[in-house]
């Protein structure tokens, strides 16, 4: 059935304005499709479907990282270092919510120092799309300490200027990721 935005701006105490932006941020992110006299509506993602955009990110992520240590700037570094900081603090406390948006954080610093922007943009679209499934990915035990060790070793690469390594090292993160969730 379609979403009720009437409904759903009651139910949250807002007008109808913000509902329809949250719906086209889902939309955007391929959870919401729109049909045209009947409204938005969940759209239904095949694990096929996931299975290619896990794919398609791997190879991005890789991309990313080969090109991250050969252009990164003393300043995109800095945020990179922000951004795996913020990692160590969130799985310090064990906050998992908090470690999401910290690795956002982090994958965007990646995205940031390729100088790259058409590839920064469908890098962090796909990544972006993918995020609400990601808590899958963290849930079980240790995930959280095992992706903030890739981070570190993604971090030494990318820092020392190793675009091999950070490729691979990108490519095996965005796998074992991918492999989780698939």
């Amino acid at each position: 059935e379609p979403f009720d935005e009437q409904s759903l701006a009651d139910r949250f105490q807002v007008s109808r304005t913000p509902i329809r932006e949250a719906l086209q941020h889902l939309q955007f992110a391929g959870l919401v499709v729109y049909h045209p006299n009947r409204g938005a509506f969940v759209a239904q993602i095949t694990a096929s479907e996931i299975l290619e955009m896990c794919e398609l990110r791997t190879e991005l992520e890789a991309i990313c990282g080969r090109l991250a240590a050969h252009r990164g700037t003393s300043d995109a570094t800095v945020a990179l270092a922000r951004g795996l900081q913020a990692c160590e603090r969130a799985a310090e406390a064990g906050d998992l919510q908090a470690y999401l948006l910290a690795n956002d954080q982090f994958h965007d610093a990646i995205y940031a120092m390729t100088s790259n922007r058409l590839l920064s943009e469908s890098a962090s679209s796909l990544y972006h799309r993918l995020k609400f499934f990601r808590h899958i990915q963290l849930v079980s035990e240790d995930r959280i300490q095992k992706s903030l060790e890739e981070h570190r070793r993604i971090v030494a690469a990318i820092t020392s200027r190793n675009a091999e390594l950070a490729e691979t090292l990108l490519k095996q993160h965005a796998v074992t990721r991918s492999e989780r969730l698939v």
